[in-house]
C-alpha cells in the first residue's frame, strides 16, 4: 500500500469519466455533485477500486434510462462518498447478508448482468485499511445509496 496525498474530488471525477460510456449503454445518466476539492492520505489504487466497483454496481442494478448520482462531501473529519442508484434495492433479508464474510451474497443486475459478489467485501477492506468505513442504505424496488468514508488529510 502507497499512502499519498490526494484530491478524493478529483479521483471519483476521473472514475466517473470511464463509466460515462459503460451507463451511456443502458442510457443512465452520472450525475456528479461536489461543492470542493478534499484532500485525503491514501493509497490511491484502493480508492480508485473502491470507486469504480461501487459505480458499476449501480449502474448494474439501474435501470435502462435512469440515473446514477455520485456525491463528494466534507463530513466532520472525514470526506464521504456516496453513490445512490434508483433500481431495484435490496430487501431487508439480503441487506443483513451484504457486507458479512460468512454470509456470501451475489444477485443478477437489471440486465442480467452477472457478479461475484466479492466486490462489496474487497470494498470495505480497502476502506478500512485507509481508516474509513463503508456502508449503506437500500429500500427494495427503491435504489439504494452506498457510502464510504475516508480520514481528510489534517
Amino acid at each position: 500500500m502507497v499512502y499519498q496525498d490526494i484530491d478524493i474530488t478529483e479521483v471519483v471525477e476521473g472514475v466517473i469519466e470511464i463509466f460515462t460510456m459503460v451507463a451511456g449503454l443502458k442510457k443512465i445518466e452520472i450525475k456528479f455533485n461536489a461543492s470542493e476539492s478534499l484532500q485525503v492520505c491514501a493509497d490511491i489504487d484502493m480508492i480508485k477500486t473502491v470507486v469504480r466497483n461501487l459505480i458499476s454496481n449501480a449502474i448494474k442494478f439501474s435501470n435502462e434510462g435512469g440515473e446514477v448520482l455520485v456525491s463528494v462531501e466534507k463530513k466532520g473529519h472525514d470526506a464521504v462518498v456516496s453513490v445512490r442508484d434508483y433500481g431495484c434495492g435490496i430487501d431487508e433479508e439480503n441487506q443483513k447478508k451484504l457486507l458479512h464474510t460468512d454470509t456470501h451474497y451475489s444477485t443478477f443486475g437489471t440486465n442480467n448482468e452477472e457478479g461475484s459478489g466479492l466486490g462489496l467485501l474487497l470494498c470495505q477492506d480497502f476502506v478500512m485499511k485507509n481508516g474509513g468505513k463503508l456502508w449503506f442504505e437500500s429500500v427494495k424496488n427503491e435504489g439504494s445509496t452506498f457510502y464510504f468514508s475516508i480520514p481528510l488529510k489534517d
